[in-house]
């Protein structure tokens, strides 16, 4: 989904932000874990295989999590893919890179939900990072405004001199202190100036909610 033409003063398609629905994926395709795994093999050079399994599921879960944090703490409405909370995967030996990527003729082996992941420590840490996300986006009404001129006013982007790094300021819209979101796609840490104040991290790589994870000021340091 693309919120973007109802809040930048593009001729908009839509007149309120409950006319968008946000996502990062649905039915059609792979399962999000699974496209970020088939990407994960890609960059890294790497055949699927039991040896590198582990290594190429961590990254494809951080791009994951990533995924979800940018729609979920989107104006709008957020929608999540059943499963994609917990990692939801289609492995298919049958197919190319080993993933069923339109199960619409597949059987339960297929389609199933795998309940019995969410004993693995990997899915059950995508699992609480979306429940946290939620509660954060539950908790500050400023992320939930429902008109345009509500947003326009209240949304800011802000300069990360960097094309990898996205992030903006929410002032609030009257309702409560300013929110600050920053996303970083790059490779790398990267340093983000902050407005003046000091400011409560509730969300980073590893933890989403609303405790208090650390306070800083002037500048935060944003995880790869």
């Amino acid at each position: 989904g693309n919120i973007s033409d109802c809040f930048l003063g593009a001729p908009a398609w839509c007149k309120s932000p409950t006319q968008t629905v946000n996502y990062a994926s649905c039915h059609d395709n792979y399962t999000l874990f699974d496209n970020f795994t088939v990407d994960s093999l890609d960059l890294n050079g790497l055949a699927l295989s039991p040896e590198n399994a582990a290594k190429v599921a961590e990254q494809a879960a951080r791009y994951n999590n990533l995924a979800a944090a940018y729609y979920i703490t989107a104006q709008g409405v957020p929608f999540i893919h059943a499963g994609e909370e917990m990692l939801r995967s289609k492995p298919d030996a049958a197919q190319e890179n080993g993933f069923n990527h339109n199960s619409y003729n597949a059987g339960d082996e297929i389609n199933s939900f795998k309940w019995g992941n969410l004993a693995n420590e990997l899915n059950a840490n995508a699992y609480n990072y979306y429940k946290g996300l939620i509660a954060f986006r539950a908790a500050h009404p400023a992320m939930r405004l429902t008109t345009k001129a509500d947003i326009g006013a209240a949304m800011t982007e802000m300069e990360t001199y960097n094309n990898n790094v996205v992030a903006y300021i929410n002032n609030g819209a009257g309702l409560e202190d300013a929110i600050i979101s920053i996303f970083n796609a790059d490779s790398v840490a990267n340093t983000v100036e902050l407005p003046e104040g000091k400011w409560a991290v509730c969300v980073n790589k590893t933890t989403a909610g609303t405790e208090v994870l650390a306070v800083v000021e002037g500048t935060v340091e944003v995880e790869s």
